[in-house]
């Protein structure tokens, strides 16, 4: 009897490390889940998808973002923006609107269409440029993205 209840006691001890265990592992797991989500989203992305290449001594670029900024009357915008420059002059933008907002996507639209004149084939490093296409949030969150390109 004795010996029966040492099992009991062992086998029970065993169970209770395994359910320990195990808990801990999956603690540990929704703790590492938990830290890679951010709590809020970020008011920009600052970490734009971006490739060099040289080619007989010219340097190219390709830029792929989502840019967010807040709208006092509708909240959070975005916009989706991919340019192309070449030896610092922009060359190419490409924009596409990602709000819901039917007011916000129209002056996207209009950034969008007004920036191949007012903004592609001027230089990245001296863009200065105010109200594209009289869109001032999306000019304001393009000159701060390029501004952290640079």
């Amino acid at each position: 009897m004795e010996e029966s209840t040492y099992h009991k006691k062992t086998y029970n001890f065993l169970i209770m490390k395994s359910l320990i265990l195990s808990s801990s592992i999956a603690l540990s797991i929704i703790f590492v889940l938990a830290s890679c989500t951010p709590s809020s989203p970020p008011s920009k992305d600052t970490s734009p998808s971006k490739s060099w290449s040289t080619l007989s001594g010219a340097t190219s670029a390709h830029f792929m973002n989502t840019l967010s900024y807040i709208n006092p009357k509708q909240g959070k915008d975005q916009i989706d923006i991919m340019m192309d420059v070449e030896n610092g002059i922009i060359v190419r933008l490409i924009t596409t609107p990602k709000t819901e907002n039917p007011i916000s996507t129209k002056w996207q639209k209009s950034f969008g269409e007004a920036a191949q004149k007012q903004i592609v084939g001027k230089s990245l490093k001296n863009l200065d440029v105010q109200a594209v296409g009289g869109a001032s949030l999306t000019t304001a969150a393009f000159v701060t993205y390029v501004k952290t390109i640079q």
